[in-house]
């Protein structure tokens, strides 16, 4: 009789090892709804009729699977509410970023484009950290080298716009980043830089709508600002 019932626990344990990772719902050991519920009348079934489960251990066991279906239900709601929030979320962005074609933005970014024309009239935006300082212009290709720079001076804290200039002397045409350092001291002093262009077209990746401006491209989420033309 003992072996057969075991104590009742230890049934459970056995009736688990006999099916394998099957009752504990692979090998991860997640314990689903249907496992615990198996496992629950597992117990039931094998529990010593000369010794069986205490009334209040049972209403203890029968609360823990309310538990555990309450949670799951809680989890797919969840889930299926995010997965509603980012559709409506993608859906925004993609009208927001067909409304920006043909209007002139402003976004965080680096990128700037050397023309075949020269470089003349290019110009970039930045914003210094406070106190300002010693700043340099760097032109730096896909790789990461720098292939052009120029000094500019002290410049003071707030938004800046200078000329690509000497910077560009040499440089092919072509997308490039631009990178300003500033120094105060030994300390390097915070720059955010800004990228402009026309909007002629969107297209989308897996991180949603990218505007296209030429040969620049910009996230829908790094725009701070539209405006027309003639703004």
């Amino acid at each position: 009789m003992n072996e057969i019932y075991g104590g009742g626990t230890s049934a459970i344990q056995n009736t688990a090892a006999s099916r394998g990772t099957g009752a504990l719902g692979g090998n991860g050991g997640k314990l689903g709804k249907q496992e615990f519920l198996h496992l629950l009348t597992t117990q039931l079934r094998y529990q010593d009729p000369m010794n069986p489960m205490e009334g209040q251990e049972f209403a203890a066991q029968l609360a823990q699977f309310s538990s555990v279906e309450q949670l799951i239900e809680l989890n797919a709601q969840t889930s299926s509410q995010a997965a509603a929030n980012a559709a409506v979320l993608q859906a925004a962005n993609s009208n927001v970023a067909l409304g920006t074609i043909g209007r002139e933005v402003e976004a965080v970014g680096t990128q700037v484009v050397v023309p075949a024309d020269g470089a003349g009239d290019v110009r970039v935006d930045f914003a210094v950290g406070a106190g300002g300082g010693s700043a340099t212009l760097e032109i730096v290709d896909a790789l990461g080298t720098v292939v052009g720079s120029r000094p500019l001076g002290v410049i003071g804290e707030g938004r800046q716009q200078v000329a690509l200039g000497g910077a560009a002397d040499g440089v092919p045409p072509g997308l490039y980043d631009f990178v300003v350092r500033v120094k105060n001291g030994d300390s390097e002093v915070p720059v955010e830089s800004y990228v402009k262009g026309r909007v002629d077209g969107v297209r989308y990746g897996a991180n949603g709508a990218v505007l296209t401006a030429g040969q620049l491209t910009i996230g829908i989420g790094q725009v701070i600002r539209v405006s027309s033309p003639a703004d």
